[in-house]
């Protein structure tokens, strides 16, 4: 695999692990009609989801010293989706 199309393939798989952390913020207003969520719980909700994204992300980077980045990045994508 030549070095373009490989970062051409991490830059489409990094935009689209994404979506998934943006899309909870974009959708809220959605889930609070069709959950009938009050704004307190829909803002539990997220505060909930970012705290674990703050509580995950320096646990993960820490790992990366002793595995391999690449399988912490696909472990995370995997539990992201």
């Amino acid at each position: 695999m030549s070095p373009v199309t490989l970062l051409v393939m991490l830059c489409i798989a990094q935009v689209l692990a994404m979506t998934s952390f943006a899309n909870f913020a974009a959708l809220l207003p959605d889930f609070v009609v069709l959950w009938d969520l009050s704004n307190t719980e829909a803002g539990w909700i997220g505060g909930i989801y970012y705290a674990g994204y703050v509580t995950a992300v320096p646990l993960l980077v820490g790992m990366t010293d002793s595995v391999d980045s690449k399988r912490i990045y696909l472990f995370s994508i995997g539990i992201g989706v």
